[in-house]
């Protein structure tokens, strides 16, 4: 019995340890989304201040970030 208690208590710790580090990968990938959006909307904004003043020169959004190629949470 203690064999089988000892069994559960690995798989649970593994499986803890498992889902800490799934947890600090999405906090990883929803804090660079984060400052994506902020630099989006810093973009937006001095857009909207180009266009408010007259000026119609063309503006370019800064690039997404090389290492980043896209948003998937693999469970």
């Amino acid at each position: 019995m203690d064999r089988y208690k000892s069994n559960v208590v690995d798989s649970l710790e593994h499986l803890l340890e498992s889902l800490i580090k799934m947890t600090g990968k999405t906090n990883e990938h929803v804090s660079t989304l984060h400052k994506r959006i902020a630099q989006l909307e810093c973009r937006v904004a001095e857009y909207e201040t180009e266009m408010k003043h007259g000026c119609r020169c063309q503006t370019n959004l800064p690039e997404p970030p090389i290492k980043e190629t896209s948003f998937l949470i693999h469970l």
